[in-house]
């Protein structure tokens, strides 16, 4: 858990703000009354040697408009709103495509855990970003506050990058252990949703919980799902293969992040 911890609290570094008085992060196998899930489902595990590949998906919810300008949010229109998919500045340098240290861009998660692993553990993977279907009421547990209803959000992105991408997620277990290791989300905005029902909080470092699957007609992301090439299929553990994130609030704009 010593890793996926590390690469959680590190998205939030770059996607969130720093404000200790504003943001909390939690970790999948904190005590938190919304998730019902706190043992590992699987034998999987996060690697601290050989090699990880990580996709990151950079998700703009269908209602968010939010320019940033009348609140000064820099790290908004530097991720620019549109009627189609948008990415932020940042993307381009958060992650090596390739598992060559020696292109590792500096600053990047690769390059960070490649020093911190003292050069054994080599982080690389891609980039992609998504538009949600909906409305960001349609991801939270109806009829309540706007808790984010994890295993919604993650279906639907997961299940849109199986069937119209050109990205394979039977590539992201080079570890061979038969799991995707790692998809991080990023939201570019919360809006009005809330990770555990906690305002403040910036991310959480799961992908689905068994409460999501709980809110018929909604189709939920479950422990065990498969994704990939037939014959190649990949399996997810909702504790191991991610995390979802928000970007930073008003307060810090991305290049003024400690990590770049």
């Amino acid at each position: 858990m010593f890793y996926i911890r590390i690469v959680f609290t590190l998205f939030v570094l770059l996607v969130t703000s720093t404000n200790s008085n504003a943001q909390e992060n939690y970790c999948a196998h904190d005590l938190i009354p919304h998730l019902t899930k706190f043992q590992k489902s699987s034998n999987v595990d996060i690697p601290t040697e050989g090699e990880f590949k990580m996709l990151i998906v950079f998700v703009q919810f269908k209602n968010d408009t939010n320019t940033g300008s009348s609140t000064c949010r820099r790290s908004l229109t530097e991720w620019p709103t549109g009627p189609g998919v948008t990415l932020p500045q940042v993307a381009p340098r958060i992650i090596s495509p390739i598992s060559n240290p020696a292109t590792f861009p500096d600053s990047s998660l690769s390059y960070f855990f490649y020093r911190i692993s003292n050069e054994n553990l080599i982080m690389y993977g891609d980039y992609v970003g998504y538009k949600t279907a909906h409305n960001s009421d349609h991801y939270t547990v109806p009829g309540s506050d706007k808790t984010l209803l994890e295993g919604v959000l993650s279906k639907e992105i997961l299940d849109f990058i199986q069937n119209n991408s050109s990205i394979s997620l039977s590539d992201y277990d080079a570890n061979s252990d038969g799991y995707i290791d790692h998809i991080a989300i990023i939201l570019r905005d919360r809006l009005d949703v809330e990770i555990i029902g906690d305002p403040a909080t910036s991310g959480i470092s799961i992908l689905c919980d068994d409460n999501d699957s709980n809110y018929p007609p909604l189709q939920s992301l479950e422990d065990g799902d498969t994704y990939g090439i037939r014959g190649d299929l990949k399996k997810i553990d909702c504790d191991y293969s991610g995390s979802i994130n928000i970007q930073p609030p008003p307060s810090t704009p991305l290049e003024e992040l400690s990590i770049f």
